[in-house]
């Protein structure tokens, strides 16, 4: 069973604001939860409960312990705009750049010249999600 924790509902399911979502209580019924983000760019998320850690006070409350690919770009055009750009810095082939000016103009290929969609900072992941 899964259970939808985007802001948003269709009246049917269990959705509710995400800001109002513990994940300690949810994985008490699911071990996956589908997390939908800026509904302009409709950012679909899977969050997978893997493994339970023992509580120890060596560590800081909540902290991501691993993840996978870089951060998301902000109203970039949501999944499809943004895999373009992804594969266009990684390999900066005239394909690739093609492809992506058929949807952006030459300035907005310029903002990403140096953008890495595969760089995770752990430690400013631990900063942002242990604010409170």
């Amino acid at each position: 069973t899964t259970r939808d924790a985007a802001p948003i509902s269709d009246g049917h399911d269990n959705s509710r604001l995400a800001k109002n979502v513990k994940l300690s209580s949810e994985f008490k019924y699911t071990k996956k939860m589908h997390y939908t983000y800026d509904f302009g760019d409709d950012w679909s998320f899977s969050i997978t409960l893997q493994k339970i850690f023992p509580y120890s006070d060596a560590f800081a409350y909540p902290f991501c312990v691993d993840s996978i690919g870089g951060m998301l770009l902000e109203d970039c055009g949501g999944a499809y705009c943004y895999n373009l750009i992804a594969a266009w810095c990684r390999n900066k082939s005239k394909e690739n750049k093609q492809a992506l000016l058929e949807i952006v103009d030459e300035e907005v290929i310029e903002q990403y010249e140096e953008f890495n969609p595969d760089a995770v900072d752990q430690n400013e992941i631990n900063r942002i999600i242990g604010k409170k």
